[in-house]
């Protein structure tokens, strides 16, 4: 066990940032794999975040796959994923139903359209407006 990985040892879930931390360019950053089999193999749980709404999570694990990692997309939370499940849980509990206007790329539409919000192009027609990139 390298020491990096022992100073985990107390650690029962981890969460690591995409870009510049798990991978640099088009390239993985040295022993993530390494890393991400140990947190496996000792049954703790982990995920990758990006503040990145531009791409789906399968679209993330494709990325990072084409590096030769290996990436579920359900251990990839993106921002996209993470506001269509706040708007969501938000609407849930109160907030008007609506429409959502969005300014951003296919991450933010496929994760806003997966949570049950309808898409406009109409800002006089939107409840939402939603900018990422």
């Amino acid at each position: 066990m390298t020491d990096s990985m022992a100073t985990l040892a107390g650690v029962r879930a981890a969460f690591f940032d995409m870009d510049g931390v798990i991978y640099v360019g088009s390239r993985p950053l040295p022993g993530v794999q390494e890393l991400l089999d140990y947190l496996d193999a000792t049954g703790r749980r982990w995920m990758l975040v990006t503040n990145n709404a531009a791409l789906t999570s399968q679209q993330f694990s494709d990325k990072v796959a084409a590096m030769g990692l290996r990436v579920a997309p359900g251990r990839i939370l993106g921002s996209s994923e993470a506001t269509a499940s706040w708007l969501r849980h938000q609407v849930d509990k109160g907030w008007p139903e609506g429409k959502v206007i969005i300014m951003g790329q296919d991450g933010l539409r496929s994760a806003l359209t997966r949570a049950g919000f309808e898409l406009t192009t109409d800002p006089f027609n939107a409840a939402y407006a939603v900018s990422g990139a």
